[in-house]
């Protein structure tokens, strides 16, 4: 008998939010590169991001990649 086990890689990170168009966000990377392949998160967390980015505040988002799917799970600012 052959004993197979599937793990899952998960990887978190954060980006610096550039900008939020409806729910599309444009996100750069610490190699300055754009990213506009992820929306915000439903719920909370995305209406907390759209309103804390709306007035000003520099946010970092934190995306979990699971799966070969990345999404937005959580925010801070950005005191860099």
């Amino acid at each position: 008998m052959r004993d197979e086990a599937q793990v899952v890689v998960n990887e978190k990170y954060e980006l610096s939010l550039v900008d939020v168009d409806e729910n599309r966000v444009s996100l750069m990377t610490d190699t300055g590169e754009i990213r506009e392949d992820l929306n915000l998160p439903p719920g909370e967390t995305g209406d907390e991001i759209k309103d804390k980015f709306a007035e000003g505040m520099q946010i970092k988002v934190t995306i979990l990649k699971a799966l070969g799917k990345e999404l937005i799970v959580g925010w801070s600012e950005d005191k860099s």
